[in-house]
């Protein structure tokens, strides 16, 4: 699969490891039970317990890319046993060893035909993490097949001008030379020098940027807090709202919309949670298995704690005409700094520039810039579309860094239009913000409780676990989770049907999800932080009480009894 399951560095360790032990076998067989310059009776041992390792692999029933660790320690000694069997000393056929030659480099064309791709974070800035790696148009796994033709040529030269058996094939220095090259190495060094490369690259793009390179880098000189440095948290998004030219925020807002409409948000959950949410529900006891979500059965609240009595939202769900808007004028901060965004919360199906430059479909949606010609009016200069990192139709914040809007404008306003009749394909927006924020380290801390999926750990190693005391767990504040794709994968495990500390939290906790930016990578979905708050404020730790008892090994608490 060209996936983080089975991406090129994935990929090669274990076509390696496949081509060693055939390589093995095949030299044991021709060379009468033994490998030369090795000693046979640990050389088979070894051989035998790798395809052992295989067969007892086979019957794992799950997660087999991860227990394919353990081939770690059997695969680097059968890879040292093949370097013997295929050395010069041993493998002296130029023949053969340009056929091996060509079959490695076949390997490798097979193996750079996936993807360079790793788990979440990982992968940010790293070339070649959505497509097979390629220079000037050409593959990666197209020059190695080359290499691999010029090799099979090679071997087939070297077969027709073999003299007769018994005769030793004399070749010339400089031949000699060339088939003692060792491509298995070679192979090894490649993907080595290849990875390197690769993580060296997304630190450089990524910088100032999270990159996993950097992060390690700090981590060594002392800072070791990771991801939490740099995801930008904002805790007040009320307190971040523009303010207008003219009037206020709902005037604003709202003189300029024709078929935007207050409460106009139809059901903001993706197709994937509409299927959790109805299997959820089935699962309880609801047999229409809806899962209508909140806005379309009498009204949400706005999200990220966004104040509906200050914070005007319009939208087109349920109108059938084609809708248009144009907002008033908003004042950019004086001093404001160039590496700062505005920001918007909007939901439904928008056109924008999705994550890593990609295209966003939908209705468009832009931030108009202008400068002022008195104190009360104002003339455009120009439009961007801003950034969506998705998933559509969800609440999110669409994202427009000021670097990108030329320093003569000081204001802006929303322009935006809804012309496609499909119930879908609606659009709902609140004015913009220039977010005021503070680093999750700095915000959560260290100490206090943290429910971290299971996916984000290793990338917030300074947040807490919440405890487990005496068979009780200790109420967490917050949680956070990796991206979009990965929530899905973590929240199914830790939910209520996988016996996960979902189904005690969310029965005990309401969440709120807090505005979250990755700092210098704004088109980045790094994940979520959601705010734990108890559903009963007056409700308090349990307090057990603890008693010790000792027995001994052989102590049989009799019969166990069921209801």
């Amino acid at each position: 699969m060209p996936s983080a399951d089975g991406s090129i560095a994935r990929r090669f360790g274990m076509v390696a490891m496949w081509l060693s032990l055939l390589v093995c076998v095949f030299v044991l067989l021709r060379k009468g039970g033994r490998i030369p310059f090795t000693a046979p009776g640990p050389a088979r041992r070894l051989l035998g317990v790798t395809f052992g390792a295989m067969v007892l692999m086979a019957t794992c029933p799950t997660k087999f890319t991860h227990h394919n660790g353990v081939y770690a320690g059997l695969a680097g000694s059968v890879a040292v046993l093949t370097a013997v069997a295929v050395g010069p000393r041993v493998m002296r056929s130029p023949r053969n060893r340009a056929l091996f030659a060509a079959v490695v480099a076949l390997a490798m064309a097979q193996i750079f035909t996936s993807v360079n791709q790793w788990w979440w974070v990982s992968s940010f800035g790293v070339p070649w993490w959505n497509e097979p790696p390629a220079v000037l148009g050409i593959g990666f796994s197209r020059i190695f097949l080359i290499i691999a033709a010029l090799c099979l040529l090679l071997a087939i030269w070297w077969h027709v001008r073999a003299p007769k058996p018994g005769i030793p094939h004399r070749v010339s220095p400089r031949a000699w030379r060339l088939a003692k090259f060792p491509p298995l190495m070679a192979a090894a060094a490649t993907l080595v020098v290849f990875e390197v490369f690769s993580f060296t690259a997304g630190a450089v793009a990524q910088y100032p940027g999270f990159s996993l390179a950097s992060s390690n880098i700090h981590a060594v000189v002392g800072n070791p807090c990771g991801l939490a440095n740099k995801v930008l948290v904002e805790t007040d998004p009320n307190a971040s709202m523009m303010q207008p030219l003219v009037g206020d925020q709902f005037s604003t807002f709202t003189n300029g919309a024709r078929g935007f409409v207050p409460n106009g948000v139809g059901d903001v959950m993706s197709p994937d949670e509409q299927e959790e949410t109805s299997s959820i529900a089935k699962s309880f006891g609801d047999k229409s298995g809806t899962g209508e979500s909140a806005t379309q059965t009498g009204g949400a609240p706005l999200p990220y704690g966004l104040d509906a009595a200050t914070t005007p939202e319009l939208g087109t769900y349920g109108e059938e005409q084609p809708a248009d808007l144009v907002t008033g004028w908003y004042r950019l901060p004086a001093q404001h700094d160039r590496s700062d965004i505005v920001s918007i919360a909007a939901a439904g199906r928008i056109q924008a520039v999705g994550p890593n430059n990609g295209y966003v479909g939908g209705e468009p949606v832009e931030i108009e810039y202008g400068s002022t010609d008195s104190p009360t009016s104002a003339h455009a200069l120009g439009r961007v579309t801003p950034i969506d990192i998705g998933p559509a139709p969800s609440w999110r914040n669409l994202r427009v860094p000021l670097d990108r809007i030329p320093a003569t404008a000081n204001v802006i306003r929303i322009v935006a239009k809804d012309h496609n009749l499909d119930p879908q394909r609606w659009v709902a927006l609140t004015p913009p913000r220039i977010p005021k924020t503070h680093t999750l380290n700095d915000l959560v801390g260290s100490k206090q409780p943290v429910l971290l999926d299971w996916a984000v750990g290793l990338q917030f190693p300074c947040q807490r676990p919440f405890d487990h005391k005496d068979g009780i767990a200790q109420v967490p504040g917050w949680r956070i989770l990796p991206n979009r794709l990965g929530a899905a994968d973590t929240t199914m495990w830790e939910s209520h049907a996988g016996g996960g500390p979902l189904g005690w939290s969310q029965q005990l906790l309401r969440s709120q999800t807090l505005a979250t930016y990755l700092a210098f990578d704004w088109d980045q979905d790094w994940g979520e932080l959601q705010r734990l708050a108890p559903i009963d404020p007056s409700a308090v730790p349990a307090t057990p009480a603890v008693t010790q008892e000792t027995h001994s090994g052989m102590w049989s608490p009799g019969h166990i009894y069921t209801w």
